[in-house]
């Protein structure tokens, strides 16, 4: 992999930054799946690149969303007998709405002008969410 970058010519009015899930159950010591993440986000520097790509499209003009995801205490929107991941989520307690853990990590939290999708309590950012409505009302196609 070089060092090298190649710069990249992006229509600023029809591009945005999708961050997804970077609350504090992945992102944070003490979150109940970040030991599952950290090694990975170490070894990519994951939340300062982030967070320097997110400072850098919001100095081009360029939306950043946020897609969180957060369950109903209890997690009732999850099956009594989930699988996967979703099934650690719940057994867990995981991104439990109001909590700690859904919180939006510090290094990547919303700034003033970003937009926030609604409605994620699963794995597609989009079939849970007004994700494609926020795209379509802003234009964005990148």
């Amino acid at each position: 992999m070089s060092d090298e970058t190649t710069p990249i010519t992006l229509n600023t009015a029809t591009t945005a930054l999708l961050l997804i899930e970077y609350q504090n159950e992945f992102t944070t010591e003490g979150g109940k799946l970040h030991d599952a993440v950290k090694e990975v986000m170490t070894a990519t520097n994951m939340l300062e690149n982030s967070a320097s790509l997110a400072k850098s499209c919001r100095e081009a003009g360029i939306k950043v969303l946020h897609a969180p995801i957060s369950f109903d205490k209890g997690h009732p929107e999850i099956s009594s007998s989930p699988y996967g991941i979703l099934a650690g989520v719940k057994e867990g307690e995981a991104f439990t709405a109001g909590e700690w853990g859904s919180a939006f990590c510090d290094s990547v939290k919303p700034e003033d002008g970003d937009i926030i999708t609604k409605g994620k309590a699963g794995l597609c950012g989009f079939k849970s969410t007004n994700l494609d409505f926020v795209l379509r009302q802003n234009g964005i196609t990148n």
